[in-house]
């Protein structure tokens, strides 16, 4: 359990480096949310639910699974998230 709760503390603080870009559309404007997830020891996390969270909701906007990799991707409307990766057990 204590090394659950270190590694959501890392995928949260740690967070491996993720990009948020935007993309210009005139129907309806987006962004993504991506990176790597990482264990302390720098070894991916698979299969980890990945969950943004618009900021003032407790609603979450979108979830993604991370890949075998460790890779995910969120599109979401831009705005500001909070974003929260939990391994599945």
């Amino acid at each position: 359990m204590r090394l659950h709760g270190l590694l959501f503390l890392f995928l949260i603080f740690g967070f491996a480096p993720f990009f948020l870009s935007a993309q210009t559309n005139p129907k309806q404007a987006t962004a993504t949310l991506s990176g790597t997830l990482t264990d302390p020891s720098g070894a991916v996390v698979a299969g980890a639910r990945v969950t943004a969270t618009q900021a003032g909701s407790i609603v979450a906007a979108t979830t993604a699974m991370s890949g075998a990799d460790g890779k995910f991707a969120l599109t979401l409307a831009p705005g500001n998230y909070r974003a929260r990766a939990v391994p599945e057990d």
